[in-house]
């Protein structure tokens, strides 16, 4: 109960960014290292390309959950191939994740991202709000491009943001 209610007040808090210098390939080799071993004992494939990207200035803690939770939609979605590619174009960073899941109902893709839309029997419906909380903090935003039984594409727009100044007060 305590982590419902977490979950809930979680949700009207502003969420501050702690920005600052991200290498990305090292980023999504520990990523993968870390859920790779969830998913071997699965028999699920996680494949990771980071393109040309090198360092983004972005929140490391932020990006991660935003992918993590990706991810462990599209294995709860059946997925058995997951697909994570990153590349650079113009002033954005863009991450692609795409999944062999069951794909997500025609009814529910424009409504997947507002709370409590579940396709689960278990689970609050709250996983891409918050997900998209996440982005607009981070001057992100997130689309569902396709969405079929065998391959469901998420697409993450990062802005390529420069450090500034150090503010005071």
């Amino acid at each position: 109960i305590s982590g419902i209610i977490q979950t809930y007040s979680d949700l009207s808090k502003e969420i501050r960014p702690q920005l600052d210098m991200l290498n990305i390939p090292g980023f999504l080799d520990e990523f993968g290292l870390v859920i790779q071993q969830e998913m071997a004992v699965s028999n699920i494939t996680l494949d990771i390309d980071t393109g040309d990207v090198e360092d983004i200035f972005t929140d490391k803690s932020l990006l991660k959950q935003i992918l993590f939770n990706l991810v462990k939609n599209a294995v709860e979605a059946g997925a058995t191939i997951i697909k994570l590619h990153v590349e650079k174009k113009e002033r954005e960073i863009h991450f692609s994740i795409i999944d062999n899941g069951s794909g997500i109902d025609e009814e529910l893709k424009e409504k997947i991202f507002k709370p409590y839309i579940t396709t689960k029997h278990q689970g609050m419906g709250l996983g891409l709000h918050i997900t998209l909380r996440q982005l607009d903090a981070l001057k992100g935003k997130i689309n569902l491009q396709q969405s079929e039984p065998g391959k469901t594409v998420f697409l993450i727009f990062l802005p390529v943001l420069q450090p500034g100044p150090e503010r005071r007060h």
